[in-house]
């Protein structure tokens, strides 16, 4: 059984414990998955967005959020539908409001990975940190769906014990300490990743085991 003041120490020592390069991971627990939220798409495109490529689709969808704080600026995503299920997403990944043949997204299913940077304000610096971000398109065509594709691993002393401990963004706006965050420990030690009795929510206090 552990106590609730372990759980604090381990929330705290994750809290000290920035994520780094070397601990963002992408797919290597294939039990623990990305939690993805939905973006509205439309058909009118944003004003001042320039669409510098030939569609296929002369009714493209287009989407528009944020990926960072919530002063961030907006990121432009454009979907391209062809026949069928095929698609060409554009994601404008550097900001400026131009999409263009470069920012197409390599073929990959319905579910597709593209680098972007979460972009946040610190002090009167703004500063961006690089991310993997999954975009998913609906069966439809007409719902987007986006996650962090990254994952943050740590390992900590918890009882006594060295246990594993991952991070995941649970709404999809490049951090990892959110309270809609979701903290996974590996209790038992058994690499399993139970979701039920290994999961957490992230917040002032996590509490295991009931405690």
């Amino acid at each position: 059984m552990f106590r609730a003041g372990l759980a604090a120490g381990l929330l705290l020592s994750l809290l000290l414990a920035g994520p780094t390069a070397s601990e963002l991971l992408a797919g290597e627990f294939t039990s623990i998955q990305p939690l993805f939220r939905g973006v509205p798409l439309t058909p009118r495109r944003p004003e001042d967005i320039s669409v510098q490529v030939k569609l296929r689709n002369d009714r493209p969808l287009y989407a528009q959020f944020r990926y960072g704080s919530e002063d961030s600026t907006l990121v432009t995503v454009v979907v391209d539908r062809a026949s069928g299920a095929s698609f060409d997403l554009y994601v404008d990944v550097d900001r400026d409001r131009i999409v263009e043949l470069e920012e197409r997204v390599p073929e990959a299913g319905p579910t597709r990975r593209v680098n972007l940077d979460a972009e946040f304000v610190q002090g009167e610096e703004l500063r961006r940190v690089r991310r993997t971000v999954a975009f998913r398109l609906g069966r439809t065509g007409r719902t987007l769906s986006l996650a962090t594709a990254d994952l943050v691993r740590h390992r900590t002393q918890l009882a006594g014990r060295t246990v594993a401990v991952v991070r995941v963004d649970g709404d999809a706006n490049g951090f990892f300490s959110d309270c809609r965050d979701r903290l996974w420990v590996d209790l038992n030690r058994d690499g399993r990743w139970d979701p039920l009795s290994e999961q957490f929510p992230y917040g002032p206090l996590v509490v295991l085991n009931g405690q």
